[in-house]
């Protein structure tokens, strides 16, 4: 850190220094609820359209690309759930 007197001076000698908590293993959790209710670990992705594009038919594709991916870049044993679909009627325009 330093020196002084002639001698090194460690962060150790001006402060004390700890490791901290553990970085976490699992971020995103995904639950089951029921008589059999468990917790496992996720990935969440977040899919948006573009504007103009159609909601529908971007959700069919999706649908139809992750079908692709399974078993391949998708392992065997992994699920995918779609947890949310968010579309928002069209505003009518004044």
């Amino acid at each position: 850190m330093g020196v002084h007197a002639g001698r090194p001076v460690f962060l150790r000698d001006v402060a004390r220094v700890s490791d901290g908590a553990p970085p976490p293993e699992h971020y995103v959790w995904y639950g089951t609820a029921g008589k059999q209710a468990a917790e496992f670990p996720a990935v969440t992705l977040s899919v948006t359209k573009k504007p103009g594009e159609n909601a529908v038919e971007v959700t069919s594709r999706l649908r139809v690309r992750i079908a692709e991916l399974r078993n391949t870049l998708i392992p065997d044993g992994v699920g995918v759930e779609i947890t949310r679909i968010t579309v928002r009627p069209r505003m009518k325009r004044l």
